[in-house]
Order: structure tokens, then sequence, then C-alpha cells
């Protein structure tokens, strides 16, 4: 399961900074991209002959292979990379394939509710914005990291990384950039974008999570090991022995602490470790609906689950419906959850230290409608 948390060490978090900016964020602004670009046909990223374009869901190809690296469309827009002798500069195109950013920043995350964030080096200090659809600056962060808006606010680590005399902490900003929650928890597990969900966080201060809500008010008390957002009104949290359960929005547990690990819910179901070190999926009653023989699962979309049927060094996966029946047989060396009718996967396994695989895309039945290629 793929999960971040951001509660890491100094030098830990620069690493991070300097090898992928983990930054997104939205803020108010006067341009925005057109209805027709955002509610447009969805366009998938490929990968041909080293360059990145996209096509259809019929697989038929739309904007032509070109840029150097590219990823999903959000909101009408898409992040591209173009190589500039040494170096790879970020910018962004449109669903005509226009390039509407111009590729200059050292790193950038895609568009959420209008706003991205951009990044540039130089002489060893960092520069951080949002931009709008069309390029313009709307916040200066003076060199701070956010780390992306949802519901109307974003995490924000306030201390520039070009000064690390201090021990920082994390706070809350609102779409005009204002600090809304002063600086001072340790941590916060985010997804990309936002650190709120259904109106509450969690934060770690003294070495344990609680809850808060947009005001700042601690609304579960300061109690959990790990925690998740909320998703479908409940939350994943491990106790003080180690083991995962789920909460409500008051912090009762509505699943006890039995498992060893736990994710939060997508589509009514939640995928959880056993104790043989297993996985499988329970219902929000805590009934155990796919039995637990997994060596690893993503979440259900779509009403589908990538599952593992392999071992982790030598991976097999496929897809299964919510009753755990194999509807795609295990053959690909890594997956994605489907996404507006197509999946993205490999036939080799990704290698750590090793070139990405090709990838290409299969529909609900199996069938490849882009085949992975060089």
């Amino acid at each position: 399961m793929r999960r971040v948390v951001f509660h890491l060490r100094r030098s830990a978090f620069v690493k991070l900074c300097v090898a992928f900016m983990v930054f997104v964020s939205l803020c108010v602004s006067s341009w925005s991209v057109s209805a027709s670009e955002v509610k447009s046909a969805p366009l998938f990223v490929i990968q041909q002959k080293g360059k990145y374009g996209f096509i259809d869901k019929s697989g038929k190809i739309k904007i032509k292979p070109q840029f150097s690296y590219a990823e999903d469309f959000s909101e009408g827009r898409a992040l591209i990379e173009q190589k500039f002798g040494d170096s790879m500069k970020s910018g962004f195109i449109d669903v005509t394939g226009k390039i509407v950013v111009k590729p200059v920043y050292d790193h950038a995350i895609t568009f959420h509710e209008g706003l991205a964030a951009v990044f540039t080096f130089e002489n060893g200090k960092m520069t951080s914005h949002y931009i709008d659809a069309y390029g313009k600056v709307v916040i200066d962060l003076n060199g701070g990291i956010s780390f992306g808006f949802n519901e109307g606010v974003a995490l924000l680590y306030q201390e520039s990384i070009n000064d690390l005399s201090k021990n920082s902490k994390y706070g809350f900003i609102d779409k005009k950039g204002n600090v809304v929650i002063e600086p001072q928890y340790e941590g916060v597990p985010v997804s990309i974008p936002g650190a709120f969900q259904e109106g509450l966080t969690p934060v770690r201060l003294e070495g344990k999570y609680g809850y808060i809500n947009k005001s700042g008010q601690l609304v579960i008390a300061y109690q959990f090991g790990d925690a998740t957002l909320f998703k479908e009104g409940l939350a994943a949290v491990e106790d003080d022995q180690g083991r995962w359960g789920y909460i409500d929005k008051t912090g009762r547990y509505v699943i006890k602490p039995k498992f060893q690990s736990a994710v939060e819910f997508n589509e009514g179901l939640a995928a959880v470790l056993l104790d043989k070190n297993k996985w499988g999926f329970i219902d929000k009653k805590g009934k155990l609906v796919i039995p637990a023989k997994y060596e690893s699962v993503e979440e259900f979309h779509e009403g589908l689950a990538p599952v593992n049927f392999g071992s982790d060094e030598n991976e097999q996966w496929g897809y299964i419906d919510k009753k755990g029946k194999t509807v795609i047989k295990p053959q690909f060396g890594s997956v994605e959850p489907f996404m507006n009718g197509l999946a993205r996967v490999t036939i080799e396994q990704y290698k750590i230290g090793a070139s990405n695989p090709p990838f290409g895309y299969i529909n609900a039945q199996g069938k490849f409608v882009w085949k992975p290629s060089l």
C-alpha cells in the first residue's frame, strides 16, 4: 500500500525535497481554465521511443510523444518536462498539447483547484511559488514548503530549507497564503493533494497523533501512534500496542484495533493486514469480506482492486472485484488502480535502482488498449 507520511528529521526532509518536491497548492486566482478544458474527454500519458505523449480511452494518440517526461492531466493541465542541456525543466500543457506554462522550473506538482506549486534552485537557494493555470505567480512562499490544499486549507512547513537553524513545525495556510493555524505540530500524514479531509486532519504532538478541525481546535485527543485521514466517515488509527482499527469523527472505535496495518476505506471496503502478513479487505462493520491471502494490494477504484498474487521478490499483479473474484489474471510486474476506465500496467517488474519499465494501459476486461513500448 502506498501512503506518504511527513514527519521526517530535518536532514531527511531536505533530501526528500531535493529528490522530489512534493508540493501542491490551491489559491484564489483571477485566471482559470475553461469548463470545456476541464470536462474534456480523459487523456492518458504514454511513452514511445523515449518521449511522452497522450492517448484517449480508445488508445488513439491525441498529443504526439514529444516531451522528455509527462504526468496525467489534472484540471485541464498536464505537467511536462523538457531537457535543456544537462537539466530538466518543468512546465504545463493544455489538452491540445499547447505549452501554456513554459518549462522553466526545476520542479512542479500538478494543478489542484486552479493552482500548482513550482520550485527553482539557484546558487544553493530554493524559491517556491503558486502559479495559476497560465503561469501567473499568485503566492510567493519565500522559500517555504506547502504540501497541498484541500477543503481550503494547506499544510505549511514554515521554515525554508534555505535556513535549517531552527526546529521548525507544521502549520496551515488558507488560499490567500495567510497562516490560519500557527506552526506547532511535529508532523502530519498527508495525501496529495491536501492534509484536511472531511473537515479533519491528524497532527502529531509529543509523539502522538490526534485530530484537529480547520479552526485548529483539537477534536480527538492525542493518543495514537499513527493515523490516516478520514475517508467515508472513518479513519484508520494505530493504538499503543501497534494494532490498527477504525474510529469515527468523535474518536470512538467503530472497528476495534486488531490488524497489523490498515488503510482508508474506498468504495465501501478497506485493505487490512492480518497476523499471517497477508492483505485482505473488510467492510465498514469490520467483517473480512475478501480473504487475507495477498502479498500486497491497492484500494478499490471503479469496482476493481489491484492485488499481488506473487511475492515482493516476484510480483504478479492482477485485479479482483468486490466479491474477491479474479477478473484480470495475475500477469503484470506493477499496476495502478483503474481511473476513467483504464489502468496503467507494466509487464516487467520495477527494480529499485533500475530505469522505469515501459508501461501500457488495459481496460476492465484486461485487454491492452496501449501496449508497453520503449
